[in-house]
């Protein structure tokens, strides 16, 4: 922990930054890493005021990989205003970000900035990442359990909130409840034996579900229009003046 804020800290002072919410993201977050996953730490942050003047386009992330005391920390930010412009579009990562229970820095109250998400936005968010896997992994034959991991996750995602309509359980073993099918639950367990002894895999029928899957009603939800940028520029006001 002391080596995660110490880098925060040192991000501050180098991009001359406030960082407002910092978590935990990825394996950990999602309680399947293994003693070589690194920290995923995501930050939302603001600028100096005149930043938000400038008719120049500005840089609006920050990304730093840092070896310390035998951790990788894969520290990513955004600014504010790019945090909430995706938030307001449907962007999955960012909710999940706010969702996370692994908190470094909590500098402003996220619930405001929470009630701005469109739950049945993040469908089509998810089902988009499940397609992009399958389309540059799965379908290429990429050997790695990890992006078989990841895609069902996306697939659980979505179907946990068609089902639901909140927000999904981040912990993974949560999460999995959704399946029902007993096979893809088997297949679900290779995948994490395979993930924690480092060891390549693939799976044909597990593949076919996903494809399958991708292709249900679940995933045919278009984006819905949010109308919430009046309350999103309240917010950030607030947080950059």
């Amino acid at each position: 922990m002391e080596e995660i804020l110490n880098a925060l800290d040192k991000i501050e002072r180098d991009h001359d930054v406030f960082i407002l919410h910092a978590v935990e993201s990825g394996s950990r977050l999602w309680r399947i890493y293994d003693d070589n996953s690194d920290y995923d730490i995501r930050f939302v942050y603001s600028v100096r005021p005149e930043f938000y003047y400038s008719l120049r386009q500005e840089k609006d992330t920050i990304e730093r990989k840092i070896e310390v005391n035998g951790m990788t920390l894969d520290l990513s930010g955004w600014e504010i205003r790019k945090a909430l412009r995706l938030l307001l579009s449907g962007n999955a990562q960012i909710a999940e970000w706010l969702y996370s229970d692994i908190v470094y820095r909590q500098e402003i109250d996220i619930d405001p900035i929470v009630d701005l998400i469109n739950i049945r936005n993040l469908i089509p968010a998810y089902c988009g990442l499940a397609k992009s896997h399958v389309k540059k992994y799965l379908q290429k034959g990429v050997e790695s359990p990890k992006k078989y991991l990841y895609t069902v996750r996306s697939i659980m995602m979505a179907m946990w909130i068609d089902k639901y309509n909140k927000f999904p359980p981040l912990n993974f073993h949560e999460l999995r409840n959704i399946i029902v099918w007993p096979e893809v639950n088997n297949s679900i367990d290779y995948i994490l034996e395979m993930k924690a002894k480092n060891k390549n895999m693939t799976d044909i029928e597990l593949q076919l579900w996903i494809e399958d899957m991708v292709d249900k009603t679940t995933c045919s939800f278009g984006f819905i229009t949010n109308n919430k940028w009046g309350k999103a520029q309240v917010i950030m006001n607030e947080l950059v003046k």
